[in-house]
């Protein structure tokens, strides 16, 4: 895709296949998460926490489940950096954050 050799996808429920994937790659630098408008399963969260990912990028449609998420990785040691809004639905109240 695009020349990048170094990237791999994976299809499933986070929930699920992010456990097997953090067994099968021992040093992760960074996770980027874009979960539905309920927010993250902790599954997903506590084991981003235990497999010490330093950096995490979350994109977030609902800002009362984002919120509550950024709480939640707080409690897990995580500092929330800075927010940035983008309004990817001109004339919506919908945005992404």
């Amino acid at each position: 895709l695009n020349g990048i050799t170094n990237a791999e996808f994976y299809a499933g429920r986070a929930e699920e296949v992010l456990p097997q994937l953090i067994q099968e790659y021992t040093a992760i630098d960074a996770a980027v998460v874009d979960p539905p408008r309920k927010g993250c399963d902790p599954v997903v969260l506590e084991a981003l926490a235990e497999a010490d990912v330093p950096a995490l990028v979350y994109v977030s449609c609902n800002p009362a489940t984002l919120a509550r998420d950024l709480s939640y990785l707080a409690g897990l040691g995580y500092e929330a950096g800075p927010i940035q809004s983008v309004d990817m639905f001109p004339w919506t109240s919908q945005l992404e954050i």
